[in-house]
């Protein structure tokens, strides 16, 4: 009994099968990998539906059955045994119908089909016909349900799927079309991904979609990237066959290299039944994703940010000047030695001038309240001595007892210009031996 529910078939499983199938849905006997000179075809057709040349399309009330016979050539001049077994189809990787192998259990239509025999002998150039039996029960969901007939060379592997080369069975489709309630393709689209190049080298975009409904469909698909630097690029095509209760998953590879930034992926689906009016107008599904391509972009570089030390020393006042050569050590010391220097240099003017200034008072109380004749003995050479003649009047006008503070007030720019030359005068002028009694 089939079950109208989601079947979802991997990759590799499909894959395995679509290699072990030979006829395809709507077409004629496949040949590449057809046993070695057999060809297939229905003994009966509808001369108003060319796709029963190569398929068989019964439509049958649940409960009810459908005979005819299947045409068997053999166009080699070599004898043939040949295997005949009932298989179910599958949606292929990427659309299209292919079937399951001898060795898989039958589980969906085939389980309807019955051939006449399970082996057949061909004689070299011969042809012959194999009758089978196709029995709907009546618990079958109306809608599209399709089945092969696989004819496999008995010399090819007795077990697991045929393999991918090597001319090995053939298939002729038997699609049973159970009448009943108005059934519909009903497409779901899942997601999309995009999936970077990898060994091969080549970018695709991964679509899941499939078929929930009873009838199988050929849906159209569309997708678009759009992204970094105003990319936009759409690829539209038109699907194979997809099978009512199946899931897959379309590759579809990009042309493009995309440099690297964020990417929008949007896949675009319209369903159109098998059959339908050329006029119908297809519903549309949408999936979008978010992809970055490529290695993630820095959002500053020290290089850029940092203006350079020259360009920061001229422009930029003295407090953030350290903060724009951050990176370099070199520049750092020497924005501290330029702004050391004129402090230092400030500092040294100040110091000089307050020690001046403290010097001035004191010099200043030692001409009032000391004798002028006992200044601090200081020995040095008599040839550095200035001449006795210039001093001389200006002692005699500071001993008169009477003077008092005017003689001081005169003589002090004196004694300033005078004072590398007061001492030696004064040690050789006899008057330091006058000190102890004044």
């Amino acid at each position: 009994m089939i079950r109208p529910g989601s079947r979802h078939r991997t990759l590799a499983t499909v894959a395995a099968a679509a290699a072990a199938a030979t006829v395809l849905l709507w077409a004629g006997p496949a040949t590449s990998a057809e046993v070695a000179g057999i060809s297939l075809r229905p003994a009966q057709s509808d001369p108003h539906d060319p796709t029963t040349l190569s398929v068989f399309k019964p439509t049958v009330a649940p409960g009810r059955s459908f005979r005819n016979e299947v045409v068997v050539t053999n166009g080699s001049g070599a004898t043939v045994d040949l295997l005949v077994s009932p298989v179910d189809g599958i949606t292929a990787a990427g659309s299209g119908v292919a079937y399951a192998t001898r060795q898989d259990p039958v589980k969906e239509a085939a389980a309807w089909v019955h051939p006449s025999v399970s082996e057949l002998r061909m004689a070299p150039h011969s042809t012959s016909t194999v009758p089978f039996t196709v029995s709907v029960p009546l618990s079958a969901p109306p809608g599209d349900h399709m089945a092969g007939i696989a004819f496999e060379d008995a010399r090819a592997p007795t077990s697991g799927p045929a393999p991918a080369t090597g001319p090995t069975r053939s298939v002729i489709g038997v699609l049973v079309k159970v009448s009943g309630s108005p059934v519909a393709f009903h497409l779901h689209l899942d997601h999309v991904q995009f999936v970077p190049a990898g060994e091969t080298g080549t970018a695709s975009v991964v679509v899941t979609l499939g078929d929930d409904g009873l009838l199988l469909g050929k849906p159209r698909l569309a997708v678009t990237i759009d992204g970094a630097s105003g990319y936009h690029r759409t690829i539209d095509r038109q699907l194979d066959t997809v099978l009512p209760g199946d899931t897959i998953d379309v590759t579809e590879p990009w042309p493009d290299a995309l440099p690297a930034g964020d990417y929008t992926v949007t896949a675009q689906a319209g369903a159109r039944p098998t059959g339908a009016p050329a006029g119908l107008a297809a519903s549309t599904l949408t999936v979008r994703d978010t992809v970055h391509v490529g290695e993630a972009i820095p959002t500053a570089a020290p290089a850029t940010t940092a203006a350079p030390p020259t360009t920061a020393a001229a422009a930029a006042p003295p407090a953030p000047a350290p903060v724009a050569a951050a990176g370099h050590p070199a520049n750092h010391r020497w924005w501290l030695l330029l702004l050391a220097v004129p402090v230092v240099l400030l500092l040294g003017i100040l110091a000089a001038r307050r020690r001046a200034r403290r010097r001035r008072p004191q010099r200043r109380r030692h001409a009032i309240g000391r004798h002028p004749q006992a200044p601090p003995r200081v020995a040095a050479p008599a040839t550095e001595v200035a001449p006795a003649v210039d001093v001389a009047p200006a002692t005699d006008a500071v001993q008169q007892p009477d003077a008092g503070p005017e003689p001081v007030v005169v003589l002090e720019p004196h004694a300033a210009r005078e004072r590398p030359s007061q001492r030696p005068v004064k040690e050789l002028s006899g008057h330091g031996a006058g000190r102890g009694g004044a």
